[in-house]
Parts: C-alpha cells; sequence; structure tokens
C-alpha cells in the first residue's frame, strides 16, 4: 500500500482515522487531509492529547478512494452505493486490517462503510466530519454556552467539544 491523495500508511497501528472522500487539496499534495480538515484534525489531535500530534504518523485513508471536487468532478462525496461497494470495501479492509485499538470514522459517509467492516478488529469510534460545513452546525461549547456566528475561536471550541466525544466513545 502506497501513499497517496487517499491514504497514508503512517508507522503506527494502534489508530485510524477514516474520512470520506479525498479532493482538490488532496490531489495537489497527493496525501489525504491536506486542506481545511487536515488542520481540524491536528488541533482535534491536541485536544485529544494524542501525541505524536503529526497525524501523518497514523493511518489515513478514506471510505472511497477516488478524488472528487465540484470544479472537476460536479460532486465532493461519493454515494452510499460507491462507499459500500464489495471491491471498495475489500480495499477498506486491507488498508485497516492491522488496526489495532481505534478506528475513528469521521462523517456519515465515512460511518456508512463501517458495516461491512466487522471482521476488524480495532473499536470503532464515530464522530462528525472535520469539514468547517459540518462543525459549524455545532452551536454550542463543551460548558452548553451559545457560540455565536463568525467569533475567533469557535472552530477550536467546536474541535474541542468533539475531541470529549472521542473520549468518551473510546472509553465506553
Amino acid at each position: 500500500m502506497e501513499n497517496s491523495a487517499h491514504f497514508n500508511k503512517g508507522n503506527r497501528t494502534d489508530i485510524a482515522f477514516v474520512f470520506s472522500v479525498p479532493g482538490q487539496e488532496e490531489e495537489k499534495n497527493n496525501i489525504p487531509v491536506s486542506g481545511q480538515t487536515g488542520k481540524n484534525l491536528d488541533t482535534l489531535l491536541k485536544f485529544l492529547k494524542i501525541n505524536p500530534i503529526d497525524k501523518y504518523e497514523y493511518r489515513i485513508t478514506n471510505s472511497y478512494d477516488k478524488v472528487l471536487y465540484k470544479a472537476k468532478h460536479g460532486k465532493t462525496e461519493a454515494s452510499v452505493e460507491d462507499i459500500q461497494e464489495s471491491k471498495n470495501i475489500e480495499r477498506l479492509i486491507e488498508e485497516l486490517k492491522d488496526i489495532e485499538k481505534y478506528i475513528i470514522f469521521f462523517g456519515d459517509k465515512a460511518m456508512s462503510a463501517s458495516i461491512y467492516l466487522t471482521s476488524l478488529k480495532a473499536k470503532f469510534i464515530f464522530c462528525k466530519h472535520l469539514g468547517l460545513q459540518s462543525i459549524n452546525q455545532i452551536d454550542r461549547d463543551k460548558e452548553g454556552n451559545i457560540l455565536l456566528p463568525k467569533k475567533p475561536g469557535n472552530t477550536e471550541k467546536r474541535l474541542d467539544l468533539l475531541a470529549d466525544y472521542i473520549k468518551q466513545q473510546m472509553c465506553d
């Protein structure tokens, strides 16, 4: 398995991250989560206190391996049918089979693959997608305070809330 726009092998086998599809930034940089979602993953890792902080030391893949973005493909997401297609599921199993502790699925599309990955030994954790369109729907911080639109620091507060949500699932 070679690193690509949809896949990063990393050197750790304890945790893996599964996102939806690679986009334009991933195609340009030939590595997953290269844009804003990648920056948000960096921040989330700090809140999770997972060391080392470099996301590329971990396994990162996408529920669909084809690059999709609006300007080139007219869409930014694969269909659930494409994600759940047997060849794609076989690819995901191969990419994730050696993960020992946790596989964290970000977003509904990534989660849609999980029901076909029951042969994997790691515990599945589910979270919102880390793109701004998704996390900006969170309207309160972890103390219950309302997050006012366009206020500096809101993204970090939302990611801190998601980190707590992930930690809670890790403990269950």
